[in-house]
């Protein structure tokens, strides 16, 4: 069993990743969301793909994979929480026979401004302390040696435009029937995935502009100012996505 092992922070395509992994194989697998190392696991999967008894395997494989899955995809979402344990031992109930790390990044600003839209919807607001986490984690995802040596690098923003990328992507990690597929179709396991029920593909300019919409219709609320202000940030997201936005919210290159 091969298992795909992804590290992303919320907010990040995570969850389009997942459903476009799992759309090469037609073989049975099975997803476990939102997992801890080294705290046991007794989660029940989160979802199955290629299997017609989905509600008694759930019941069935709570706490451990029983099954003959040919591959399993497994999700630590904003994984700095508990980074010192990401590579060492393995996670009670997965005995994968290979194990392929991958670390997404999305762009600071498109990922925040998601993170604020999906406040908006709710009409509810993450802690104060979330955003100013959330901010230090990404710049320590983007530059941080062990992430980079150890796990595939996933940019969001490059998947997504283009075609010859995820296929490219889809290499590295020995994804069957390669063919640059994109299939945004995401169901609703996710807790507020962007894509989820979507039926038509997502316009790229939607996913990668969101700040021009954002700030002229809410300006530069405190917390997203918060990002603007970060010179650190910007420097990194500069070198790493070769471009950035000012203080003033104003594209730079």
């Amino acid at each position: 069993m091969i298992e795909y092992r992804l590290f992303f922070q919320r907010r990040s395509g995570g969850h389009a990743i997942v459903e476009w992994i799992a759309s090469h194989f037609n073989k049975q697998g099975v997803l476990v969301n939102s997992l801890r190392p080294k705290v046991k696991w007794n989660l029940q999967p989160t979802k199955y793909w290629n299997v017609k008894n989905e509600k008694e395997l759930k019941i069935k494989e709570k706490g451990m994979l029983r099954n003959a899955h040919k591959f399993v995809i497994t999700t630590f979402e904003d994984p700095l929480r508990y980074f010192n344990t990401l590579y060492k031992g393995g996670i009670d109930g997965i005995n994968s026979d290979i194990i392929i790390p991958i670390i997404i990044h999305r762009d600071a600003y498109n990922h925040f401004i998601s993170r604020l839209q999906f406040d908006h919807r709710r009409k509810k607001s993450a802690p104060p302390g979330w955003y100013k986490g959330c901010i230090d984690h990404w710049k320590i995802m983007i530059t941080n040696e062990n992430f980079k040596n150890l796990c595939v690098k996933l940019n969001y923003n490059d998947w997504f435009r283009e075609k010859t990328h995820r296929m490219k992507i889809a290499e590295e990690l020995k994804l069957p029937n390669n063919d640059g597929r994109l299939d945004l179709t995401i169901h609703s396991y996710g807790g507020g995935s962007s894509f989820t029920g979507v039926r038509e593909k997502a316009n790229y300019e939607k996913i990668t502009t969101r700040w021009k919409e954002y700030i002229p219709e809410h300006g530069i609320t405190p917390k997203f100012r918060r990002v603007l202000n970060d010179k650190k940030l910007r420097k990194i997201h500069l070198s790493e996505f070769g471009w950035a936005l000012n203080r003033k919210g104003e594209f730079i290159k």
